[in-house]
């Protein structure tokens, strides 16, 4: 156990117990392989155990359940101060019970949006560009760089995805993609798409897919195999171009998944890297590279006001601002996989807890789901800033007069 372990583990910790003394919080959550992740171990031992537990005692901090070679790594384990008083159950639910303060509410703070914290996209114009294409209806073109380890493009493409099928749903067409991303993959691969038409791939995709080992054959490729592979790439996507040129009239995104920069660097591929962007953006003219400012997911949890701002604009992307979550520092991808639930499970019980007052206020057309969620939460809210319930009207009916021109009377 070397003194850069203690340093980390120290300094770790300690920036826990300040969290906790300056915040007032109870306890922070963290899932075992969390904890060893970020101080550098992927396997625990029991000399790491033993180093971990004192390292906390000696800090005056109590974990529950304890830390041993028994627990599985997904294990919750909630640290907290020691000889501090934990609060309740019966008071946590009367504040969440209390009446809402109208003079208490603020305004949602997000400093930025996730990709503007995770990626580099060379200036602040071509970030407003991209802004700006995706609030489109435009094929857009994406190219992802990892600088060594690609921990995030998994949690952009659903995010990618919940954008597509939420514009789908709020213009209420009706053939939102059951299959929503499609993928090409090398011709050495088992699931090579060579004999697959590009029209139906792309008509039922709201995203398509270069996979790394297609990408990393075109930009790092020396061999014959890798080559053909190359050739392969051109054909792919010369065909899909031309589908988002003349056939397609709605939003989907081209997505390359590409080595890392390292690679690209170490391999002096960084001219053929940018001939392959050029290439792409004469097809596709909203062409983005993307490349991401940290190594790993560990670097990451490390920034901890980065990563706060990160998980406030996933939760205000799902649309669920106030969400807190009992693992504080997951991964991206498990903390959007675990939003997306909460939004599922709130969404599915949503009808249940209306009250009939509320519901009966509602108006009933062939209106999708989500404007009836909209019908009710305006409801709400013009009741919470002083209306009364009863001068509000969810959809006013125009009532026939004599004034009305009868078009089948005439």
């Amino acid at each position: 156990m070397t003194s850069e372990y203690l340093d980390n583990a120290i300094g770790y910790f300690l920036s826990i117990k300040e969290k906790l003394e300056s915040t007032g919080n109870n306890s922070k959550t963290i899932k075992l392989k969390n904890i060893l992740a970020v101080l550098g171990y992927r396997r625990r031992s029991q000399l790491i155990v033993d180093k971990i537990n004192c390292t906390l005692s000696d800090l005056q901090l109590s974990v529950n359940p304890s830390i041993d070679m028994s627990i599985d790594f997904d294990r919750r384990i909630s640290i907290s101060l020691k000889n501090k008083a934990v609060k309740t159950e019966q008071n946590n639910s009367s504040v969440r019970n209390k009446s809402l303060d109208l003079n208490a509410i603020s305004s949602i703070q997000v400093k930025c949006d996730f990709l503007s914290h995770l990626f580099d996209l060379g200036s602040e114009q071509e970030y407003e560009r991209l802004q700006a294409c995706l609030d489109s209806n435009q094929p857009i073109g994406i190219f992802f760089v990892p600088l060594e380890d690609d921990f995030f493009s998994e949690v952009v493409i659903k995010v990618l995805n919940y954008e597509l099928i939420r514009k789908y749903q709020y213009l209420g067409i009706s053939g939102t993609p059951s299959s929503s991303t499609s993928t090409f993959s090398s011709v050495s691969s088992d699931l090579a798409t060579s004999h697959l038409n590009i029209n139906d791939v792309a008509s039922t995709s709201g995203i398509i897919r270069f996979d790394r080992e297609t990408m990393h054959n075109v930009l790092l490729g020396k061999t014959g195999l890798e080559m053909l592979d190359s050739e392969q790439f051109e054909n792919e996507f010369s065909q899909v171009s031309l589908y988002a040129h003349k056939y397609n009239n709605e939003q989907f995104f081209v997505v390359f998944h590409c080595p890392s920069e390292l690679e690209i660097r170490k391999q002096g591929r960084l001219d053929l890297f940018s001939d392959v962007v050029d290439k792409v953006s004469e097809r596709l003219p909203f062409t983005f590279t993307l490349k991401c400012k940290y190594s790993s997911s560990n670097s990451l949890l490390l920034d901890q006001e980065v990563y706060k701002d990160i998980c406030s604009h996933l939760k205000l992307l799902m649309e669920m601002p106030s969400y807190e979550s009992e693992e504080e520092e997951a991964t991206l991808l498990e903390y959007f996989v675990e939003l997306q639930k909460a939004q599922a499970q709130f969404e599915s019980q949503l009808f249940l807890t209306i009250e009939p007052h509320y519901f009966n206020k509602l108006t009933w057309g062939h209106e999708s789901t989500e404007h009836i969620y909209l019908k009710y939460f305006a409801i709400r809210t013009l009741e919470e800033i002083g209306y009364n319930l009863l001068d509000i009207q969810c959809e006013k009916s125009i009532e026939k007069t004599s004034e009305i021109i009868d078009v089948d009377a005439r």
